[in-house]
């Protein structure tokens, strides 16, 4: 309404110029090079009025002009992305749904619309993992991973892709690049820590548990430590070192107390240190809360049948 106020005022000057041009005429005398005009001032002003007007309009067709396929290819890709929103809609509904066609029928779509972006890849895998188009699956998501917004998301797919395909050498690769993101991702912290264990690589473990073993409870993560130092007793043992084996089993006994096949590995290694009846008390001392066949020979010791089902009856 203001608008159109001004709109009429700024016309009612214009016109009251104009009549009160019209009531005092008077001439108007240009000179110029030999030429020479005369005409009144009112026509004068009329006149350029006329010109600036149609100067204007070329300008404004000039823009236009020029401006005009640019607007068109704003308009042309806007409409682009939104068919692309429609469709990344559709088809995040399809994954849901499991209808593994009708999500691969929009992903032109999405491409078209939204280029080559995460949400654009995302849907590429995970469509492809509902049909078990494993290396489609694999391609998009080692696409996804160079793109810095989704790469976690990509090595997480990798890490499915390869422990579904049972190559768990990739898969700890791929473990590996996703906690170094997000370390205390815990499907992530989990996958690597089991893949690792499978390996035997036993200094990843340890990095992995470092990395995010804080965010596991308190038991697992004491059970976890306990595991790496039983696979280094292990090693020394294998190595001939059972001294190093007793003290690496005297860790993973102090993160976890009840961890069986520790409770069984230091008897065998007292043994092997010459401390039998060390080993004897030990076996005992355990036996009652962890009744295994393993500490037997540590705790049926007599040397005769008659006195080894004596220690039996006193074990029962």
């Amino acid at each position: 309404m203001r608008a159109l106020l001004f709109l009429l005022i700024k016309l009612a000057l214009l016109v009251a110029g104009f009549v009160w041009l019209a009531n005092h005429p008077g001439t108007v005398r240009i000179a110029w090079e030999g030429w020479q005009i005369d005409t009144t001032p009112a026509l004068l002003i009329g006149g350029s009025f006329v010109l600036a007007l149609i100067f204007y309009g070329l300008i404004w067709g000039f823009t236009a002009l020029r401006a005009g396929p640019r607007a068109w290819a704003r308009a042309r890709r806007w409409k682009q992305r939104e068919a692309g929103v429609t469709a990344l809609t559709q088809g995040l509904l399809a994954l849901s749904a499991g209808d593994a066609p009708a999500a691969k029928a929009a992903i032109k779509t999405v491409y078209q619309g939204l280029g080559d972006r995460p949400v654009a890849l995302l849907l590429t895998a995970q469509a492809a993992m509902l049909t078990q188009d494993w290396p489609t699956a694999r391609q998009a998501f080692t696409d996804l991973s160079q793109q810095p917004e989704g790469a976690f998301l990509g090595y997480r797919g990798l890490l499915s892709v390869e422990r579904a395909t049972g190559n768990d050498t990739a898969a700890l690769e791929a473990a590996r690049a996703a906690q170094a993101l997000k370390p205390t991702a815990p499907a992530v912290l989990q996958a690597r820590l089991d893949l690792a264990a499978r390996a035997g690589d036993w200094a990843d473990y340890r990095q992995a548990l470092s990395l995010g073993g804080e965010t596991l409870p308190a038991d697992e993560r004491r059970h976890r430590q306990a595991v790496a130092a039983l696979a280094d007793a292990k090693r020394h043992e294998a190595a001939g070192n059972p001294a190093a084996a007793l003290v690496a089993v005297d860790d993973a006994l102090a993160s976890d107390k009840a961890f069986l096949p520790a409770l069984l590995a230091k008897p065998r290694l007292l043994t092997a240190e010459g401390r039998a009846e060390e080993a004897q008390r030990f076996a005992e001392k355990h036996w009652a809360k962890h009744p295994h066949p393993g500490f037997l020979p540590y705790l049926l010791t007599a040397g005769d049948a008659i006195g080894r089902y004596r220690q039996a009856e006193k074990l029962l």
